[in-house]
């Protein structure tokens, strides 16, 4: 036995549905850049000179390249001492509530203080 094969058949659009389609794309496009710009900035700004960014040079692509922030802020440690505490206060939560094992398993890959006695 032959299978039908079902063929999709496109209906015609209007001059309406086209220009309809043409303002949601737009829309859709505008929304895109509105959200994902900023968060390119950002990322293009933190490997930017601090000079290039507070004259305003930084726009599309990273002017005079440089990881000094990501330097300063890995060398910080109460940055650490923090993720440490979030990290103990997750374990601490969790052997307070039932947990499973993958839970359990995630919490003490992640956290430093997970062989703590709490």
């Amino acid at each position: 036995m032959k299978e039908a094969t079902i063929k999709k058949k496109k209906l015609p659009q209007s001059r309406a549905d086209k220009i309809i389609n043409v303002v949601i794309y737009g829309i859709i496009i505008l929304v895109l850049v509105a959200i994902l710009y900023p968060l390119w900035l950002v990322v293009i700004a933190s490997v930017s000179s601090s000079s290039a960014v507070m004259r305003g040079e930084v726009w599309i692509v990273p002017k005079e390249f440089s990881l000094t922030g990501y330097e300063r802020i890995f060398s910080y440690t109460r940055l650490w001492n923090g993720y440490l505490n979030t990290r103990c206060r997750r374990l601490m939560h969790c052997r307070k509530r039932n947990f499973t094992a993958g839970n359990f398993l995630l919490v003490c890959s992640c956290s430093p203080c997970s062989l703590m006695e709490v």
